[in-house]
């Protein structure tokens, strides 16, 4: 991976500060593998009840305090939903360098996020087929509470700028990010008339 970093030997790990569908996994496996960091992706993101997964989580997040406690190296991405308290916040992003990843475009961003909550499928293996709809229904109202609670996150994402090291941008990139074994979220072929629907829903939503 080409994007210029300060030597990491001034910090213990990598803290990646992102929202949905901004490159994050891409990019948490492009730096995990340079710098040979354990990779806890997502460990505090928030299952449903019941969710199976849940309990994995669980683990992930005690092996998570484990290896922090005993100064192991790590990257982990964190989301401002994710089930994490403000002290302990800070206790991670202190001493490591922190990644502010954002998206220029964020009519894009939503198009995505909402394109993965249709399908049910949050990331695409490059080396695999994946099913996907050519055709995906916009409903409105679906549509209006992804765009509500990606603002959401997007406004607290803005706030913990103050805490970070550097900021890179998607856009700026997502070619690079195309080397790991991720492909980017295939666009229905109704994608035009998805974002068309959000543009003309942001200015009232924002309002």
């Amino acid at each position: 991976m080409n994007i210029i970093f300060p030597p990491l030997i001034e910090y213990r790990s990598i803290i990646v500060l992102a929202t949905p569908r901004s490159g994050s996994t891409a990019l948490g496996i492009n730096l995990a593998r340079k710098y040979n960091l354990y990779n806890y992706g997502e460990a505090f993101s928030v299952l449903p009840p019941g969710d199976p997964k849940e309990e994995q989580k669980i683990r992930m997040r005690n092996k998570f305090w484990e290896n922090f406690n005993d100064d192991k190296e790590f990257l982990v991405k964190i989301f401002p939903p994710h089930k994490i308290d403000q002290a302990d916040f800070e206790r991670i992003i202190k001493n490591n360098f922190v990644i502010n990843l954002k998206r220029r475009n964020v009519v894009n961003q939503i198009a995505s996020y909402y394109t993965s909550r249709i399908r049910k499928i949050p990331r695409y293996p490059k080396y695999t087929e994946t099913a996907v709809d050519d055709i995906i229904n916009i409903d409105k109202d679906i549509l209006k509470d992804t765009i509500k609670y990606l603002l959401y996150q997007l406004n607290i994402a803005v706030e913990r700028e103050k805490y970070g090291n550097m900021i890179l941008y998607y856009e700026d990139i997502i070619s690079e990010l195309t080397n790991t074994v991720l492909t980017p979220t295939p666009k229905p072929s109704n994608y035009p008339d998805l974002i068309k629907t959000i543009e003309e829903m942001l200015p009232e939503i924002t309002r």
